[in-house]
């Protein structure tokens, strides 16, 4: 059997750490080890990770007598790792059953594949209810091109990381993950790993990400801000470095350089709804740089009618328009707003 081994990174989670686990040891089908590395919790992680790895010889726990920040943990994951794939899962997330059974089938028949994932099922309570997936599944192989041009496409990671099952030696080969980008490494590492393989595709929930208050998101414009900025970096630091293994750079770069652009310009709309003018252009003003071309774009021409309206005007005028639209996607008549004000 395959032996996949599961780093924990977990800060502050205790309450969540055995659920996440005891997900792992009940995998089936292969062999698991887990190391737990506790980057100096404030909370009951500790008592939690000990008690875990006394129960079950396949658990090893480790602290951090300093918190040292989630990509340097995720690294000395790596490090320690010597089995046939690896797993970077969350102490808040779970996986769901049968998981690693499909991915690591899907590996051993298409050795040409470096890494598996599949979806995740975002909830509030992980194990409870959900989607189950029977013996019989679907998946399909992308070559690492492609794989990389729909991640241009969407200028974002279109992994969900919980079900991300990789390698060990293609993980080794590429390294670890970047401390420059510690919000977009997963973006940065999937492309890289995706340079070097061909992906397996698995059309089955793989795992649970679980929604909480404590996620780690980034939801103020100044820290939006900072993420789309390392989305630039993450693409630009891959280019640099793997574009070559790929070919067509141009291409992809013009790819990712657009759809980056256009989810600043949606950045920029938020920031002029919530009446935050001085974000909104300086989200417009990042946009263009990114991508000259965007004054083409039907998004520019959108968020130019409402800012010529000013913010005073839109809060009267813009809900109107949601009411008509919506109204005309359940019943369309001969008065559906039409031209400029289409999609606003």
């Amino acid at each position: 059997m395959s032996l996949v081994e599961v780093i924990v990174p977990c800060y502050n989670y205790g309450r969540f750490l055995r659920a996440c686990v005891e997900s792992v040891l009940r995998q089936e089908e292969v062999e698991v080890r887990v190391l737990i590395v506790d980057d100096a919790s404030q909370d009951d992680s500790e008592t939690i990770g000990r008690a875990l790895a006394a129960e079950d010889r396949r658990v090893q726990y480790r602290r951090h007598a300093v918190n040292q920040g989630h990509i340097a943990t995720y690294n000395e994951g790596i490090d320690w790792l010597s089995g046939d794939y690896i797993l970077l899962l969350s102490a808040d997330d779970m996986l769901t059953p049968g998981a690693f059974a499909r991915a690591t089938k899907v590996l051993d028949r298409n050795p040409q594949a470096g890494f598996a994932f599949g979806r995740a099922i975002k909830t509030a309570t992980p194990g409870v209810g959900g989607e189950l997936c029977s013996e019989q599944f679907a998946y399909k192989i992308l070559a690492g091109r492609e794989f990389v041009n729909l991640t241009c496409e969407c200028a974002a990671n279109v992994v969900p990381t919980p079900t991300l099952v990789i390698r060990t030696l293609l993980q080794k080969k590429v390294g670890g993950y970047r401390k420059e980008l510690p919000h977009t490494g997963d973006l940065e590492i999937c492309m890289r790993l995706a340079a070097h393989a061909d992906v397996a595709v698995l059309d089955a929930p793989q795992a649970y990400y679980r929604i909480h208050g404590n996620n780690m998101h980034k939801n103020t414009f100044k820290d939006a801000m900072i993420v789309l900025e390392q989305h630039q970096e993450a693409f630009r630091i891959f280019f640099a470095e793997n574009g070559d293994r790929i070919g067509d750079n141009e291409t992809l770069q013009r790819r990712a350089s657009r759809a980056i652009a256009l989810g600043i310009l949606s950045r920029a709309c938020k920031a002029f709804e919530a009446g935050q003018d001085e974000y909104c252009k300086l989200f417009v003003k990042c946009a263009l740089v990114q991508y000259p071309s965007l004054r083409n774009e039907s998004a520019w021409r959108r968020l130019s009618v409402k800012r010529a309206l000013g913010f005073n005007v839109w809060k009267t005028v813009g809900p109107m328009l949601r009411f008509f639209k919506k109204r005309q996607a359940l019943d369309p008549s001969p008065f559906a707003t039409t031209g400029i004000f289409a999609g606003i």
